[in-house]
């Protein structure tokens, strides 16, 4: 809580008025998905599922990243802070991608 109230001051900064759906919102759902990721493993373990776990875990990760970004990323993107500034890799193209899906858009 104490790092998403960090960034909810300097998103703040950033953008002169209190935004009340983005990077307050990405840090909250961090917990949601380490519980689901919690819950997940327990029933697994208690049905003897066998899986490859490491692998399963990158790919929860990235997918749960990849869905959740956006509430941290588009004010500060959105407010001019990104133009001029160099491209952000792969990340840009995961961007773009999640917001043509209809995350992380500001409505």
């Amino acid at each position: 809580m104490v790092t998403a109230m960090i960034h909810v001051a300097s998103e703040f900064s950033l953008l002169g008025y209190w935004s009340s759906r983005h990077v307050l919102r990405f840090f909250l759902l961090q917990a949601v998905g380490i519980h689901v990721e919690t819950m997940v493993i327990e029933w697994g373990s208690r049905l003897s599922v066998r899986w490859p776990t490491r692998a399963m875990g990158y790919l929860w990760v990235l997918t749960w990243f990849f869905f959740t970004a956006p509430y941290m990323l588009d004010p500060p993107l959105l407010s001019g802070l990104a133009q001029g500034s160099p491209s952000l890799g792969i990340f840009s193209t995961l961007l773009r991608a999640s917001s043509a899906l209809g995350f992380g858009t500001i409505s």
